[in-house]
């Protein structure tokens, strides 16, 4: 009994000695590598437009012999390696938690012909691999090359020096400190070094797989810094050794602090996508040059291979697999939790791929083998309504939204006691629900609007406003449709209120609303808060706002929106279009060369940036017209069938009605609001004169 005792008081200190930070510091037990390794470099949606490439996973004892699992993770300087609860799953590791961080050991891991041991990571819901962990390996990523660069420790010297001069990094302190009174927990493994930010320096963070950067509690924040969404944004650019960054806007992070003082804030992919870098973790030193060119691979065919392979495993298992002798049937009502699985992977994979109808029978393959569980059900209709299908969704949408009904109407405790899997009384619906199937409301108000069924739209309004603030916007759009101004600025300030502020569509639809009350200064303040929510920039949004400011507020005041659309983003591409748009439409006085010329290095940076990016690529056409090529740039508008991207039916319109195609310009915007129910743009209202 004593030795007993003895040995749990042994493993106390060991537990948590094995998972406090430090512990995830040490990556990985061994890194086998005996020569340099190149690995390609992924860049684009499917990774977020941060720096990523495929590694393998040998398959999992009890998985058939040789198999081998790929997956592509994300590139990182910060915090802990990480691993999809999923994959996790499908890894077969032996998940722990302490110090209410989910954790796991991987057995093997490998990038190429490198191949790390007992990588120690957090269970999460992405995969990323923080280089700073890798003490055996030294990485550069060459976007110069299209490649990443691994070498064992000992070859770090020549990595670097291949790139630039050095220079010296930290890593961020394990122990959690005060800021102002306030504890603040550290992200141990962040790399942060000295540079420069709105002309202070001090120290940056380098965040490989973040996009946009953020400025730090500690900076000095300048008087033209603007409030969006409640919140500090500054257009800005950085210097890191010695290289000036693009200028991008950063987003003012209060809790952006360290330990050592003086953090400035941290760089994210959005002004790190031009750089070589390269990065030694044993001594935390870096070295960075700029890179001529920006080259990068979009994964999508891989990944919709892999997940091919996936499936077609999983129906094979699934096949062979016999109920076990004396396994208590059910009526079905909880559905085949692995049909759906399978099903919904597969379908996402072909989803962002663009096979779309193809995905659509994997959705409604999921839906099927749901049960009485609405989440893929919902999604089914989801998806539908994404295509413009929306007499089909709208069974689905309904049957999702009458499911949560049902969930939702039962007694809290009583949903807590089935959420817990305790006893319940007969009677009780026991198929716990989506949290997100209230919005099945307003999808199916979106459906029904986009149909033309307004009476459809009122009946979800008048019951199911409680669980959707989208309802009520779409019942303020079905009355503006139908004239009635009134009732439509009833809708949408019920719909502000319930937590739709800061939402664009509902303020232009609100603008127009006002419009048709005969209220210019209403009109005028709603474009203000458009100006003052210029993020993310959307050609859609800035077309619709000149559109209501030219049909309610005359010609000159759709030039002044516009460049006030400007102004508020000096770097929305977007905005600068619209502007010219509206410039040569309403006889304006802006010399458009100039304009035309920050345009054209707008499109450049921000290919490079997001390297197939749709919405820049319709963009990149819409400019084409403007600057003469009109014939050539509808037809590459047209030729695309199915890019799903809101910005190129806009083109598209814009362009055909330049080529004096008003027919396709007319299909275009009918496209577009079949796809888009939500967008404000009156094509069947009666323009007010």
């Amino acid at each position: 009994m004593m030795r007993s005792l003895l040995l749990v008081l042994l493993a106390i200190p060991a537990l948590a000695t094995a998972k406090s930070p430090q512990w995830f510091l040490e990556g990985a037990d061994e890194a086998a590598i005996s020569a340099p390794v190149e690995l390609t470099l992924y860049r684009s949606e499917d990774t977020d437009w941060v720096p990523a490439v495929f590694v393998a996973f040998p398959a999992a004892r009890g998985d058939e012999e040789g198999r081998v699992v790929h997956h592509l993770a994300k590139l990182s300087l910060e915090g802990r390696n990480e691993i999809p609860e999923a994959l996790a799953g499908d890894l077969r590791l032996k998940v722990g938690e302490a110090y209410d961080i989910k954790y796991a050991v991987i057995p093997q891991l490998q990038l190429g012909d490198a191949t790390l041991n007992g990588v120690r990571v957090e269970v999460g819901s992405d995969l990323v691999l923080n280089l700073n962990t890798l003490d055996e390996l030294a990485f550069a990523i060459l976007p110069s090359s299209g490649m990443v660069r691994i070498a064992p420790a000992s070859g770090a010297e020549e990595l670097l020096g291949a790139v630039g001069a050095p220079i010296q990094g930290t890593v961020e302190s394990e122990k959690p400190w005060f800021f102002h009174g306030k504890k603040i927990e550290p992200r141990p493994g962040d790399l942060v070094v000295e540079g420069s930010l709105l002309g202070q320096e001090g120290l940056l963070k380098l965040a490989l797989d973040r996009w946009s950067s953020a400025v730090g509690g500690e900076a000095e924040l300048p008087e033209d810094a603007v409030i969006r969404e409640g919140e500090r944004y500054v257009r800005t650019a950085a210097t890191l050794g010695g290289l000036a960054l693009p200028e991008v806007w950063y987003h003012h992070e209060q809790d952006l602090v360290a330990p050592e003082g003086n953090l400035l804030g941290v760089l994210g992919y959005d002004v790190l996508y031009g750089l070589d870098l390269a990065f030694d973790p044993t001594t935390d030193r870096i070295a960075l040059a700029g890179a001529a060119q920006v080259q990068a691979a979009d994964p999508s065919e891989r990944l919709l291979e892999i997940a091919r392979e996936d499936f077609a495993r999983a129906e094979e298992k699934a096949a062979g697999e016999e109920k076990e002798e004396g396994a208590e049937e059910d009526d079905g009502s909880k559905g085949d939790a692995a049909a759906v699985s399978r099903h919904t992977a597969l379908g996402e994979a072909l989803w962002s791929h663009g096979s779309r109808s193809e995905a659509l029978e994997h959705y409604a393959a999921a839906a099927e083998a749901a049960g009485e569980r609405c989440g893929p059900i919902l999604t089914h209709g989801r998806r539908l309504a994404e295509m413009g299908s929306h007499e089909q969704a709208l069974v689905p949408l309904r049957t999702a939204g009458e499911l949560w009904d049902r969930w939702w109407a039962q007694d809290r405790e009583l949903r807590k006691s089935v959420e817990k899997d305790r006893q319940v009384e007969e009677g009780t619906f026991t198929i716990e629900q989506s949290s997100s199937c209230h919005e099945a409301w307003g999808e199916l108000a979106s459906s029904h609007f986009a149909l033309g069924q307004h009476d459809e739209v009122a009946q979800i309004y008048a019951e199911h406003l409680e669980f959707d603030d989208a309802v009520a916007r779409f019942q303020a759009l079905s009355l503006l449709v139908q004239g009635d101004a009134v009732g439509a600025n009833a809708a949408l300030r019920q719909g502000l209120q319930r937590g739709a502020r800061n939402d664009v569509d509902a303020r232009l639809a609100l603008g127009f609303a006002s419009a048709g009350l005969n209220r210019p200064d209403a009109v005028r303040a709603q474009l203000d808060y458009v100006q003052s929510l210029a993020d993310p920039a959307s050609l859609t949004t800035w077309f619709v706002a000149v559109w209501l400011a030219r049909s309610s507020l005359g010609n000159a005041a759709a030039l002044d929106t516009a460049s006030a659309l400007v102004d508020a983003d000096p770097l929305s591409i977007p905005a600068r279009l619209e502007r010219i748009i509206a410039n040569r439409e309403l006889g304006g006085g802006i010399d458009e060369a100039p304009e035309m010329k920050q345009i054209g290095a707008l499109l450049d940076e921000a290919e490079r940036q997001r390297p197939g990016d749709k919405a820049v690529a319709a963009w990149r056409l819409l400019y084409r017209a403007l600057d003469g090529e009109v014939e050539a740039a509808k037809a590459a508008l047209v030729a695309e069938t199915d890019p799903q991207e809101i910005d190129h039916y806009l083109a598209r319109a814009a362009v055909a009605a330049m080529a004096g195609d008003l027919e396709v310009s007319a299909q275009a915007l009918s496209s577009l609001i079949a796809l888009w129910p939500e967008t404000p743009i009156p094509v069947n209202w009666a323009e007010p004169q």
